[in-house]
């Protein structure tokens, strides 16, 4: 009888990165929490591209695997939510934000719906932000191609206002919605409305009948382009305003406060760099510089 064991091979583990990639998770759960949602091993699995084993054994410093390709991944990942936190920190006013928070307020006063409309990068989801830090009682929900329909809408809604359903049971969500939104003035904003199903549109410009409460939507212009083919929907819309990029010293000065707000040692080395970028079409301006 062989009695022979076969050894496993041991690989060494970046300790530091293992750390840093616990706080990271950590973080993400933070985050996850206010939604009323988890962030553990099968979030952080889907986002690098491995499997929760993987990331488990990882996690616990015992990998069964080569781990160069994972930690080239989580250092990629770390760098990214760096640089991102810090551009959340540091969001500024801008004659654009400025734009947006009038239309928002304007928008209230005649409780309906409203749209905000503009190229990629010209601030629309930084001033959107700005304006939720403003005034706390805003309901933002940010939709995308996985989540667009009326009942994704419907459940992002509930997301922000009741974590876990601990207060809505078994009750339908638009029912709860009306029921708890109902005549409260409290602005809700679509950003990324643009992603929305014509269904989810309609959802919307009826929750908006119902519940009394201004809805602002927030994307490009091919929003109002299916907004105006509905007489019905169109008749009901009664804001809309495009929000547009400023040009010459307009723009100069927003990139330059971005990059203070970036890279503040290297503001003056780079700020005729990324003029040039800011300024070609349709090529997502401060976003474009941020990237």
């Amino acid at each position: 009888m062989d009695n022979t064991q076969t050894t496993q091979k041991i690989y060494e583990v970046d300790d530091e990165l293992r750390l840093q990639t616990e706080a990271y998770m950590a973080r993400r759960h933070e985050d996850y929490q206010k939604n009323g949602r988890s962030y553990g091993n099968a979030q952080l699995a889907q986002e690098t591209g491995v499997t929760a084993t993987y990331v488990s054994r990882y996690l616990a410093g015992k990998p069964n695997f080569n781990p160069e390709k994972l930690e080239r991944t989580l250092r990629s990942l770390l760098n990214h939510e760096s640089r991102r936190r810090q551009l959340v920190h540091g969001l500024f006013p801008t004659g654009q934000s400025g734009m947006f928070d009038g239309f928002c307020e304007e928008l209230k006063s005649v409780n309906g719906v409203g749209l905000i409309f503009g190229e990629s990068g010209s601030g629309k989801t930084a001033s959107a932000e700005l304006y939720c830090r403003r005034y706390s009682s805003t309901i933002y929900i940010e939709l995308n191609r996985w989540e667009r329909t009326a009942c994704e809408v419907e459940r992002l809604l509930c997301e922000q206002l009741d974590p876990g359903d601990r207060q809505r049971g078994r009750k339908a969500r638009a029912l709860w919605l009306v029921e708890h939104l109902r005549d409260t003035g409290r602005l809700i904003i679509v950003d990324d409305a643009d992603e929305a199903t014509y269904d989810a549109l309609k959802w919307l410009f009826d929750f908006n009948d119902v519940a009394h409460v201004p809805v602002m939507l927030v994307g490009n212009e091919d929003v109002l382009k299916i907004v105006r083919r509905n007489p019905k929907m169109f008749s009901r819309l009664k804001l809309y305003q495009s929000l547009e990029v400023p040009r010459g010293k307009g723009l100069r000065k927003q990139v330059t406060e971005l990059l203070d707000a970036m890279v503040p040692d290297h503001r003056e080395a780079l700020i005729e760099l990324a003029i040039p970028i800011a300024e070609r079409q349709h090529g997502g301006h401060l976003r474009a510089v941020q990237s």
